[in-house]
């Protein structure tokens, strides 16, 4: 694998443990590969071990602005790396990876969105992507506890221009007014909005995904509606 070298633009705390990055690729042929939500990169710092990050802005954000973002769990490894580094450094980029979710597999349908923790990543690639569509978006978003959710401003904008934002915290602290416990749960709890018509996107833990494939099938989403990036 190779990788083009690109300048770390801008590097922001967004929640505890999680830090976004903007990263400007030195050629062109690296933004122009990213054409789909949910692709991903390799990337590295100095000579270190790479690894693998989402694109956390939509292609024609990256393309308009010249940059990728990515939100990186900032305590260990690779991400830790790129969250300790100044403005200006260097950081080795590779090709745009993977297909990205097939987004057209759920066109004119109203569109789940499933994630817990750095998970949202792609996932507001693909609400960015669809903001100004007709296409009704809902979003299930868990965390541990208020102070690790990242991108409030954001949650905010999305719900102040229609898409449906749903918290759900696993471990809250005193206060927390909005739901407890896993995402799965909320969206059942709701009683299962959108089935069977919907189609979804999943990125998170492995439970998650699991349990919400499930319960989408239960509910007569078909496999072939469930929308995941790798």
């Amino acid at each position: 694998m190779s990788f083009t070298p690109a300048q770390l633009v801008q590097r922001q705390q967004e929640a505890e443990g999680l830090t976004q990055i903007r990263l400007r690729p030195s050629d062109g042929a690296t933004l122009s590969g990213y054409t789909r939500p949910g692709q991903f990169v390799q990337l590295k710092v100095g000579d270190g071990n790479p690894s693998y990050f989402a694109i956390a802005n939509s292609p024609g954000q990256a393309q308009e602005s010249g940059a990728l973002e990515f939100l990186v769990q900032d305590q260990t490894g690779v991400g830790a790396a790129l969250a300790a580094l100044p403005p200006g450094a260097e950081v080795g980029v590779s090709a745009v990876i993977g297909g990205g979710f097939a987004l057209e597999r759920g066109a004119d349908r109203p569109l789940l969105l499933f994630a817990t923790g750095s998970g949202i990543s792609p996932v507001r690639a693909v609400i960015e992507h669809l903001l100004t569509s007709a296409t009704p978006l809902a979003l299930y978003f868990g965390a541990r506890s208020e102070a690790r959710l990242p991108w409030r401003a954001s949650l905010a904008g999305w719900a102040a221009r229609g898409v449906q934002v749903h918290l759900s915290l696993s471990q809250p602290e005193p206060g927390w007014e909005g739901h407890v416990g896993y995402v799965q749960a909320l969206w059942a709890e709701q009683g299962h909005p959108f089935a069977p018509e919907a189609a979804a996107v999943l990125c998170g833990v492995k439970g998650m995904v699991t349990d919400v494939s499930a319960a989408l099938l239960a509910q007569g989403v078909p496999k072939e509606r469930m929308l995941l990036n790798f």
